[in-house]
């Protein structure tokens, strides 16, 4: 899913070309110009953090990336609306257990191909 706003130079890319790719496109409310904030805001972001880095090589690889990168933007990509923490990791903060300090033993795990890296407890 792309969400767009109502700028006509888009038009061909929203009727034909991001269709024929298998995406859905989502077109923001008219007179609803804070939206549009919304959407450059995450394009940089998904430029900064991935885009700039990589260099795709097709399109079954983009959506490839675009995979990757949406499940870690979602589940261990920190953000500032939730003090620091990814989406899920809010969600699942009620359901934390504590620990014994200096028992704790930390895993990295490698996101988009060791770009990016998250880390958690392991076991």
């Amino acid at each position: 899913m792309m969400l767009m706003d109502h700028d006509s130079i888009f038009i061909p890319v929203m009727k034909k070309t991001l269709p024929n790719m298998g995406i859905k496109v989502v077109r923001t409310s008219i007179g609803c110009p804070w939206l549009n904030g919304v959407v450059e805001r995450f394009n940089r972001t998904l430029t900064e953090e991935l885009l700039d880095h990589v260099i795709p090589r097709s399109a079954l690889h983009v959506n490839q990336l675009l995979r990757q990168y949406q499940a870690f933007y979602n589940t261990a990509r920190p953000h500032r609306a939730n003090d620091g923490q990814s989406p899920i990791q809010e969600v699942n903060a009620a359901n934390d257990v504590t620990f014994t300090p200096g028992t704790l033993r930390v895993e990295a795990i490698p996101w988009l191909g060791g770009l990016h890296h998250s880390y958690r407890r392991a076991a």
